[in-house]
């Protein structure tokens, strides 16, 4: 089963590609640039095509190429640009990946795998407010609150109907919010929990605003291993599924995991009051556990090791 990883060098891209390369499966990497400063260890280890989602015919020729049967695309834009320019938000998020939906129907591929988000739900209302936190499941329904959450909601609606009306097995994860290597260089100003570890790392000053704001944070590494799962499960009952870390976390705990973890930082906390981001909450993983037999192996603030392990064994350069 020959797999295209669409934004393979991306901060998760990064991970499936890892994880891929650990299974010894057989995949094409593509990306819109040679960008391989997330994967500097494996750089000429796997295959990489340079390519454009938004180049359906350039695709279709490589899916043929290739003999790929699988698709895991995860190449998107992300919410500041997506604010900064809404076409070209939904040119890459909507109709760019309308292009892997038609290029996997026209060639019968087995399954595509894309990604949604949390911020298809919009805001969070009633008892899934604190201090109850209900857990949010796939059934619940809101009203994205910028452009990148209706980029992903329109394209969850898309693949409803691709499924309909032609037989193409597609799986959304819904990504909780995520955090590891690279996030910080490649999804700048949502990328918060990646700038509290990158800037502890490298000892530079940052002051961590309301740290009693509470999230469901989940480990870019952890997201791989549920789009690797995704990739390869037999038939399901289902076909959108929550993808999160599991555990209730305010930033307060995970900074101070952080300064545990990297004694010459230079962090500390703004206690003035301040509105949490109304799309906080607790995503229910039932779902993706019983049909996908998704289990987060970095639950809570446990990730937060690895990811200065591997802040470590790279040694990247300083944050902005």
């Amino acid at each position: 089963m020959s797999v295209l990883v669409t934004g393979a060098l991306g901060a998760i891209g990064s991970w499936v590609v890892r994880r891929l390369i650990e299974q010894e499966a057989p995949f094409t990497a593509m990306d819109w640039r040679a960008d391989f400063s997330l994967l500097p260890d494996l750089e000429g280890q796997f295959e990489f095509v340079e390519g454009d989602i938004l180049d359906r015919e350039a695709l279709g020729r490589l899916v043929r190429e290739r003999g790929v049967r699988r698709i895991l695309h995860l190449a998107a834009l992300m919410p500041p640009a997506c604010e900064q320019d809404p076409l070209r938000g939904y040119q890459v998020n909507f109709l760019g990946a309308l292009n892997v939906f038609d290029v996997a129907r026209e060639l019968g591929l087995e399954r595509v795998v894309f990604m949604s988000s949390k911020a298809r739900y919009g805001a969070v209302t009633g008892r899934h407010l604190p201090p109850t936190f209900k857990p949010i499941t796939e059934d619940y329904e809101g009203q994205p609150l910028d452009v990148y959450g209706s980029t992903k909601l329109a394209l969850e609606d898309a693949a409803r109907h691709y499924r309909r009306l032609c037989s193409l097995d597609l799986i959304t994860l819904r990504l909780g919010t995520t955090y590891g290597p690279g996030k910080l260089a490649r999804h700048g100003v949502v990328g918060l929990k990646s700038r509290i570890v990158e800037m502890a790392f490298h000892g530079q000053p940052m002051v961590v605003s309301n740290p009693d704001y509470a999230d469901d944070a989940v480990y870019n590494r952890d997201v791989a291993k549920a789009i690797v799962l995704a990739c390869s499960a037999p038939q399901r009952e289902h076909w959108q599924f929550n993808v999160s870390g599991g555990q209730l976390v305010t930033l307060r705990q995970f900074t101070q995991e952080v300064m545990r973890l990297c004694p010459r930082h230079q962090l500390t906390f703004d206690e003035s009051p301040a509105e949490p981001p109304k799309t906080a909450g607790l995503l229910s993983g039932a779902r993706a556990r019983a049909e996908l037999g998704f289990q987060p192996d970095f639950p809570g603030l446990t990730g937060i090791a690895d990811y200065v392990a591997h802040l470590e064994r790279l040694a990247p350069a300083a944050p902005l």
